[in-house]
């Protein structure tokens, strides 16, 4: 597996919470990991950009794989609770 790690320079803190944090990190990339299984070439890309608009700053935090990608019907109702295609999911991995 190729796991690519792309860290912005520019970010030397953020101000969030440490514990929620850690969970969606850990739940993105266990679900990378999950989609990645069976996949012949199988990657993982983890980045972090600074973004600024206005008065404010950002640090967006991207998780990719190049596994099959969301099933079509499941598309427009990713973000509605319990939907999911996993036999054990909850659905619950996805809000806005």
């Amino acid at each position: 597996m190729e796991i690519r790690l792309e860290l912005d320079e520019r970010i030397d803190g953020i101000e969030a919470d440490r514990g929620r944090v850690r969970q969606i990190l850990n739940n993105l990339v266990t679900n990378a990991l999950e989609a990645l299984d069976g996949v012949a070439s199988p990657r993982l890309e983890i980045a972090t950009r600074f973004e600024q608009a206005a008065d404010a700053r950002y640090a967006v935090v991207t998780v990719c794989d190049n596994g099959p990608g969301i099933q079509r019907e499941l598309l427009a109702r990713v973000f509605d609770p319990y939907v999911t295609s996993k036999p054990r999911g909850t659905g619950l991995g996805l809000r806005l």
